[in-house]
């Protein structure tokens, strides 16, 4: 889809007003979706090490524990992975579509589709890692989650800045030959 676009030179800065404000108002249901997602893992881990551990292995030996949580079974961690994996990839291949028709080089698109469905799959195996493999997994747990949430912003930031405010040459410069 991009590339018969970007074939046709289109660019965001030109799309109908329609169109932006479309994507423009997908871009604010994600970002509202991102922030309920980073606050619903705060609440359920402090977004600490500490605070994953316990959340997927279970706080049953911790004597200071305010709240007991017992260790996640594969039934539980199936219920949320799967829903996530198909979610979470659906929304990277529409925002890295869209990234596409930003004037960033090719080579760095290359780059962030990787980072962003990478993100995607490292977020979702943490779980698994953290739970059944060892608790040394919980900082990089929430490390990926901030990766993931940065993915996000990054795919909608620069097609956002295009498509309102055109692109500055000087910056132009910076994405596509550095």
């Amino acid at each position: 889809m991009t590339q018969y676009y970007a074939y046709r030179r289109f660019r965001l800065d030109r799309a109908p007003t329609n169109t932006r404000i479309l994507i423009t108002c997908f871009y604010v249901m994600i970002l509202i979706a991102v922030t309920v997602g980073v606050v619903n893992y705060k609440v359920r881990t402090g977004l600490t090490p500490v605070g994953t551990e316990q959340y997927y292995r279970g706080n049953e030996g911790v004597e200071n524990a305010t709240e007991m949580r017992f260790e996640k079974t594969t039934l539980e961690l199936l219920d949320v992975t799967h829903p996530h994996l198909f979610e979470q990839t659906i929304f990277m291949f529409v925002l890295c579509h869209l990234f596409g028709l930003t004037k960033v080089r090719e080579r760095r698109k290359r780059w962030v589709y990787i980072a962003a469905f990478g993100s995607v799959l490292l977020d979702a195996s943490m779980p698994w890692l953290v739970t059944f493999v060892s608790p040394a997994f919980a900082p990089v747990h929430v490390v990926s989650s901030i990766l993931l949430a940065s993915m996000f912003l990054i795919l909608m930031g620069r097609p956002f800045h295009e498509m309102w405010f055109g692109y500055d040459k000087e910056e132009h410069y910076d994405w596509v030959q550095g």
